[in-house]
């Protein structure tokens, strides 16, 4: 008789999902002074169930000086959140400088979103718009 060898059991193509999630705290219409800097703190989530970088960028802003701040110092028009684990938050701040020649009732909107680099990009949050009111 022959030996014929037992065929492994199938393996199932895992199914991956993948989700960001962003939330401003506090107010989305920031009241600011002239020559000063504002921030509005947000919220960036993996609601993905695999490891995964996410990228927060700016859209689009006004002539006054906006970028992401992480926690540990880090800042530019554009962050990457490296391996930033399923169902982990991180605490972003949008640091807006407002020059001295700007006048009260002057407004400035900046608009920004999060995505998914595991997704190529396709899978994101926003986008969302603050704006700053100068007072």
């Amino acid at each position: 008789p022959t030996w014929t060898p037992v065929p492994p059991t199938a393996t199932a193509t895992p199914n991956i999902r993948r989700g960001v999630s962003m939330s401003i705290q506090g107010d989305s219409n920031p009241k600011c002074s002239p020559n000063s800097n504002c921030t509005v703190g947000l919220l960036v989530s993996n609601t993905g169930d695999q490891l995964d970088n996410l990228t927060v960028q700016k859209l689009s802003g006004s002539e006054w000086s906006a970028q992401f701040c992480r926690p540990d110092g880090v800042c530019g028009d554009q962050l990457m959140l490296v391996s930033l684990g399923p169902g982990n938050t991180v605490f972003l701040e949008l640091r807006l400088s407002v020059p001295a020649e700007a006048s009260a009732g002057q407004k400035s909107s900046y608009q920004f979103m999060a995505t998914s680099d595991g997704s190529g990009g396709t899978i994101g949050a926003g986008p969302m718009v603050v704006e700053v009111e100068i007072q």
